[in-house]
């Protein structure tokens, strides 16, 4: 038990103790799946709880105990009040009993009851350092429907920190329901999860639940919610950050924008430029929307505001340049990506991220220029020039660009060798030589598949498993070609069950990686063997690894392989939704909705 410094505890006697004691025992949280639950008692009004804190703090020994007494009965409904206390309070006594009772709440943050993905997640959230937890919050979100709803809003009522607590409502409050979702069991989960708890997350959480129902009603809430959180970020940044008040900003003005209140949307993301930090995102949050609503004067106004940022910053040249192409204005948004391109001209590793974040963004051919600038800037066989290389060659690929694809493949396998000749370690090249020539016959198929050319598809496939034998493309691309040679075919066939068995060995030996089951489930499915097998591997990638899309896309294919048209066109969509860019999840998607088309119409 903690031991209180203050002179008022010389005389505290062997009744605290005995009410400590009751304490440990009547703090479970009820309802979050403890061992053993507390029953909860009677509702205790907040204002009551105050008081009772202030009383933590009054000169009479026995109202002090009184107070922490009834404090025991309140139980987790004294969680938030205690907390704010310890932000607040000056009065030492009242900081240390606050500080001791909150010590003596045990969260269960784990429920059994819970799907698998969040049961993950959550298993280990008492331990956690901010950062982590952070990630996980970030994580959750991704999750679809109402599966993260309850463990969100553990974490908005209970988590100590009041940036994570605020990090998980906006969180919810970001997160787009599913096109086929019905709100109501949404809003009653988020209800029955915050509850009555008077932080200030779990009010935003309530607002966002009021303007669905009466949108007009809850613009004031919102703005006064921004006052207050503004006033925070002055006062204690260390219980916000920008990027929460930003999103508080961001939800305001969509808000307005969806009652076709346009300017003041406008004018409202504007006056979230004051937020404006070195260091912080919140400038490029603002422009990022103002080119979503096509708000051309005021990005330009913002310009000339902050040019110091924008000539300083790849990224928000790139936005500005895209406002201008959408305008038409293709000569000037050249001029702009110029000036994007040109800066930190001997930063390898900062035009490789610039060139992700565009990509990300949908702007192919920018990112393009960018990988192809850090393969400029780089050393043949060194590890960035290589993965600049791997993700344009990949890139390429998705646009079906794949001639240029392989050819971009044979330069890094050229650096590769030359680093190896020369001693250098590849162990951080993510593919060794052999397999990158294989990817590059893979790609130089396809390419000659589509021009109809299979005698060179064939033989450039053939070279490929001559390097790498158990390249699952390779083997699916051979197992799908028609009229393949008999005894050839038996060879793919053969291969194929090797390198399942491979798969599955290593599913046994590392079973927390996600990479074997997916690989396994892939194969399978565009191949041969047990479809159920493959949708079964499919979803324990899914429940390692929650919301990749690349294995939702592979889910997808397994649903299509066992005839469920409709759950493969479902996760297919829940693909695209997370990468929306991807070309050949649309393709896809569109072989799926094309067959589900068909069936509906034999029936």
């Amino acid at each position: 038990m903690a031991r209180f410094r203050t002179l008022r505890f010389v005389a505290y006697s062997a009744c605290c103790i005995v009410a400590a004691s009751c304490f440990v025992a009547a703090l479970t949280v009820a309802g979050l799946a403890a061992e053993t639950v507390a029953e909860p008692g009677p509702p205790i009004d907040q204002a009551r709880i105050r008081e009772l804190i202030d009383q933590l703090g009054s000169d009479d020994f026995f109202s002090r105990e009184k107070a922490q007494a009834e404090l025991v009965e309140a139980g987790a409904e004294a969680f938030d009040a205690l907390s704010e206390a310890l932000d607040d309070r000056r009065d030492v006594e009242v900081l240390e009993r606050a500080a001791y009772l909150l010590a003596l709440i045990k969260v269960q943050w784990f429920d059994k009851n819970e799907v698998v993905e969040v049961r993950n997640l959550m298993q280990n959230y008492e331990g956690m350092d901010q950062e982590t937890r952070q990630t996980v919050i970030d994580q959750l979100a991704q999750l679809p429907e109402l599966k993260p709803l309850a463990a969100l809003c553990r974490i908005v009522r209970f988590e100590r920190s009041p940036a994570l607590s605020k990090r998980a409502a906006i969180r919810i409050i970001e997160q787009k329901p599913g096109a086929n979702e019905a709100w109501e069991p949404r809003a009653k989960a988020l209800r029955d999860g915050v509850a009555q708890s008077p932080r200030p997350p779990a009010e935003w959480v309530r607002t966002y639940l009021a303007a669905k129902e009466k949108p007009d009603a809850a613009i004031e809430p919102m703005r006064k919610q921004i006052d207050a959180e503004m006033e925070v970020l002055r006062l204690y940044p260390q219980r916000t950050s920008p990027e929460i008040v930003m999103s508080l900003w961001r939800r305001f003005a969509d808000a307005l924008k969806a009652l076709n209140r346009k300017q003041e949307a406008i004018a409202a993301m504007m006056q979230m430029a004051a937020l404006e930090q070195s260091g912080t995102t919140v400038l490029s949050a603002v422009l990022d929307w103002l080119v979503e609503v096509e708000a051309w004067v005021e990005i330009d106004e913002l310009a000339a505001r902050f040019p110091g940022r924008f000539e300083q910053d790849a990224l928000m040249l790139y936005a500005w340049a895209n406002a201008k192409r959408l305008q038409g204005k293709s000569d000037e948004a050249n001029k702009i990506v110029q000036r994007a391109r040109a800066l930190n001209p001997d930063d390898q590793r900062r035009h490789l991220i610039t060139g992700l974040e565009l990509h990300k963004r949908g702007s192919v051919e920018w990112s393009e220029q960018e990988y192809r600038d850090a393969i400029g800037m780089g050393t043949p066989g060194q590890a960035l020039t290589l993965t600049a290389q791997f993700l344009l060659s990949e890139s390429l690929h998705d646009r079906l660009e794949d001639l240029e694809a392989g050819k971009v493949l044979d330069d890094a396998t050229k650096g590769m060798e030359a680093a190896a000749k020369q001693g250098l370690d590849l162990e951080n090249a993510q593919r060794n030589p052999a397999a990158n020539r294989a990817r590059a016959h893979y790609f130089y198929a396809l390419h000659y598949q589509r021009t109809n050319d299979s005698k060179k598809a064939l033989q450039h496939l053939l070279e490929g498993l001559g390097e790498d034998q158990y390249d699952a493309e390779i083997l699916i691309a051979l197992f799908q070609m028609p009229d393949l040679d008999v005894t050839l075919r038996d060879r793919v066939r053969k291969l194929i069950r090797e390198s399942a068995a491979l798969y599955r060995r290593q599913m046994q030996e590392t079973p927390d990686d996600d990479t074997p089951y997916n690989q396994l489930a892939w194969l399978i499915s565009n191949t041969e063997g047990d479809f159920q097998e493959a949708l079964r591997a499919s979803q324990k990638s899914l429940e390692i690894k929650p919301e990749s899309p690349g294995h939702i896309d592979t889910l997808a294919r397994c649903y299509f392989a066992v005839g469920d048209y409709e759950n493969a066109v479902k996760n297919q969509k829940r693909a695209i939704e997370l990468e929306p860019h991807s070309q050949q999840m649309k393709r896809q998607l569109a072989e799926f909705e094309a067959a589900a088309a068909k069936k509906k119409d034999t029936k």
